[in-house]
């Protein structure tokens, strides 16, 4: 599985290389993806980021139309965050760091 891990924290980046199972792992600071990325299977994608994760999505899909997007965020059980994933059609919403659940459902 190809990663592409969407946050404006490094740290984020590291979590998912060391916590889940992938065969590449790709990091786009605050939503610019690196050209040299290839084919993306999964993104990760941050809420609270200077850019909104949920206005990202659209070009996201356009350069990635294969890949999976679940929102990843410490405020899954906000209704607010929770709707703005929803409404711009992200797969799932998960708990940020909680990637042995997020493994499980994928």
């Amino acid at each position: 599985m190809n990663v592409l891990v969407v946050d404006d924290q490094v740290s984020v980046f590291e979590a998912v290389k060391f916590g889940m199972p992938k065969d590449v792992c790709w990091f786009a600071e605050n939503g610019v993806a690196p050209l040299e990325v290839g084919e993306v299977d999964l993104i990760l994608l941050d809420y609270n980021m200077p850019v909104k994760g949920p206005l990202l999505v659209e070009g996201l899909r356009a350069r990635f139309p294969k890949a999976t997007i679940v929102g990843h965020t410490t405020a899954v059980d906000d209704a607010k965050v929770r709707a703005a994933f929803g409404e711009v059609g992200v797969d799932r919403v998960v708990r940020k760091f909680d990637y042995e659940g997020m493994t499980r459902e994928l």
